[in-house]
C-alpha cells in the first residue's frame, strides 16, 4: 500500500497558506515599543549627517589643489570644529584645520589627515600620493538620506532601534496588534488534583479556549502545549493523553 508524503516544502506552503497574519495595528510610544513589530516603513525626517562633514583630524581643501607630480603647499586660513563651522570658503591653494565632524568648509570637497601633513607656521605640504579627491569626507545623508526608509516594515525592534528612533525625534510609532494567547484550565472530566494548565496560542481569531486533553479538542485550529505541575506523570483516564506524547 503505497502513502504519498509531502515534503518540508510543500508542508511549509500550506500551513503558511492557511496562517491569516495579523493587520491590526497600534501608535504606541517609542518607550513602550521595545521587541513591537514596525507596522510600515518609518521614513527618516532628516538627512543623517546633515552635512557633509570631516571623517578625520586634518587639513580640507579643495581637491583641484593636489599635485600629483610635485609637493602640495596649502595655507591655512582657519579652523572647524565639531560644532562650530568655519565661517568662509576656500580660495585655490587654501586649507582649513578641520576636526572630526566638523561640517565642510565651502569649496572643500577632501580631507588630509594631520599624519600625513607637514606643518610650517601657517603652511601645510604633503608630497604626491598622501591623498586623492573626496578622502576622509562623509557626505551628507550618507548614513540616513531624509524621505528613504530608517528602518522597514516588520522590524522586530531592539534596543539600538529605538536608539535611532530617538535621535530622529519621532515619538511615537505605528506597530503590529499583539498576538492573542488564551489560557484555559483542563476539561472538568479530568482529574482535578493533577493541577494541569493548557497554554493555547489560537490560529483563528474566533477561538478564545481550548479545552485541550480530550479528543474533542481535536477539531480547534490550534497549536497546544500543556505543562504538568505537581504531579508531573501521566493521567490514568482514557479521556486523557499522557503528557510525554504529542497531541
Amino acid at each position: 500500500m503505497e502513502t504519498d508524503f509531502q515534503t518540508v516544502e510543500e508542508a511549509r506552503i500550506k500551513i503558511l497558506s492557511l496562517l491569516k497574519p495579523i493587520t491590526g495595528t497600534r501608535t504606541v510610544a517609542i518607550r513602550d515599543a521595545l521587541d513591537q513589530v514596525l507596522a510600515a516603513d518609518l521614513l527618516s525626517p532628516i538627512n543623517v549627517p546633515a552635512h557633509d562633514n570631516s571623517a578625520m583630524d586634518g587639513y580640507a581643501f579643495n581637491s583641484n589643489c593636489i599635485q600629483n607630480a610635485d609637493i602640495t603647499q596649502l595655507k591655512m586660513i582657519g579652523t572647524a570644529y565639531a560644532g562650530k563651522a568655519f565661517n568662509g570658503s576656500c580660495a585655490h591653494g587654501e586649507c582649513v584645520r578641520i576636526m572630526t565632524g566638523a561640517v565642510m568648509p565651502q569649496n572643500c570637497d577632501t580631507v588630509l589627515v594631520q599624519e600625513n601633513a607637514t606643518v610650517s607656521g601657517d603652511h601645510i605640504s604633503f608630497p604626491p600620493g598622501a591623498v586623492k579627491a573626496g578622502d576622509n569626507r562623509r557626505l551628507a545623508g550618507e548614513d540616513l538620506t531624509i524621505g528613504k526608509p530608517a528602518l522597514p516594515a516588520g522590524k522586530v525592534l531592539r534596543p539600538a532601534d529605538l536608539g535611532l528612533l530617538a535621535s530622529l525625534g519621532i515619538a511615537e510609532i505605528s506597530v503590529r496588534r499583539k498576538l492573542r494567547v488564551a489560557f484555559s484550565p483542563l476539561a472538568t472530566n479530568c482529574d482535578p488534583l493533577a493541577s494541569h494548565w493548557i497554554k493555547a496560542a489560537c490560529m483563528t481569531a474566533t477561538a478564545t479556549h481550548c479545552m485541550a486533553c480530550c479528543p474533542d479538542c481535536d477539531s480547534l485550529n490550534c497549536w497546544i502545549w500543556v505543562w504538568y505541575t505537581t504531579p508531573r506523570k501521566p493521567l490514568n483516564k482514557p479521556c486523557c493523553r499522557p503528557w510525554n506524547k504529542p497531541m
